[in-house]
């Protein structure tokens, strides 16, 4: 899974371990049908806060947030998927927006993910079909 969070001039969010602040945080749901693995966060840049005198860690402009998603096993999977067999992954961005003069109030955006699920193909290739490829 992707976020790319794209910052309009002079705003910056708090990167994760900040203390004090409201840093960003991206959960997906939990689900029997996959398992989340920890976001991956970019390196943050230092910001210097000149009216407190303090340093903190942050985000501006443009930057990727990237988690992976291990599938489960089919048994597990089926009984979770829509109607139109996809499989609808959820979570939530957490964040508080800043800019030189204002922190807004912190807000949480839904996310929703719709994937194409196509199972396992366990069919065996018919005894005929393999003679065929094999006297090529």
């Amino acid at each position: 899974m992707v976020l790319d969070i794209d910052l309009k001039p002079r705003m910056h969010v708090y990167a994760p371990g900040v203390e004090g602040y409201i840093p960003i945080e991206w959960k997906l749901t939990d689900s029997p049908a996959f398992k989340a693995h920890g976001a991956t966060y970019p390196a943050s840049t230092k910001l210097h806060l000149k009216a407190i005198k303090e340093t903190a860690p942050v985000y501006k402009r443009r930057f990727r947030l990237m988690q992976d998603v291990t599938i489960g096993p089919e048994a597990q999977v089926k009984p979770v998927l829509a109607t139109d067999g996809t499989l609808v992954v959820e979570g939530a961005f957490r964040y508080q927006a800043c800019d030189d003069r204002v922190c807004y109030l912190p807000q949480t955006i839904p996310l929703k993910w719709v994937l194409k699920y196509e199972a396992l193909d366990r069919e065996r290739v018919p005894a005929e079909m393999q003679r065929k490829s094999v006297n090529r």
